[in-house]
C-alpha cells in the first residue's frame, strides 16, 4: 500500500512537471534598434520576414542581420545585442 501511494506521487510529480516547464521554457523576446537589413523566420518555416521595431520573436525563431545592420532583442531578463552578418 505504501509503495503504491509512492508510486502515484512519483506519477503526479513528474505530469505536473511536464506541464510545467514548456510554459517555463516558452518566452516571448521584442526586438528594438532594428539597423538595416534585419529578417526572422519562425520555426522550420522557410520563408524570411522583415524586422521591425517592435516585432515579438520566440525562442524558436531565427533572426538573421545583413551588411551594416544590427538589432536588441529583449526578453524579460535578456538583451541579446547582433551586429551585422549574423544568424
Amino acid at each position: 500500500m505504501l509503495n503504491e501511494m509512492k508510486s502515484f506521487y512519483v506519477v503526479k510529480t513528474f505530469l505536473i512537471l511536464l506541464l510545467l516547464v514548456p510554459s517555463l521554457i516558452a518566452q516571448d523576446f521584442k526586438t528594438t534598434n532594428v539597423k538595416g537589413n534585419v529578417k526572422y523566420r519562425s520555426g522550420t518555416s522557410e520563408v524570411w520576414l522583415e524586422v521591425g521595431e517592435g516585432t515579438v520573436l520566440r525562442s524558436d525563431d531565427f533572426v538573421i542581420t545583413g551588411s551594416k545592420s544590427s538589432i536588441q532583442i529583449k526578453g524579460s531578463e535578456n538583451i541579446i545585442n547582433l551586429a551585422e552578418k549574423l544568424i
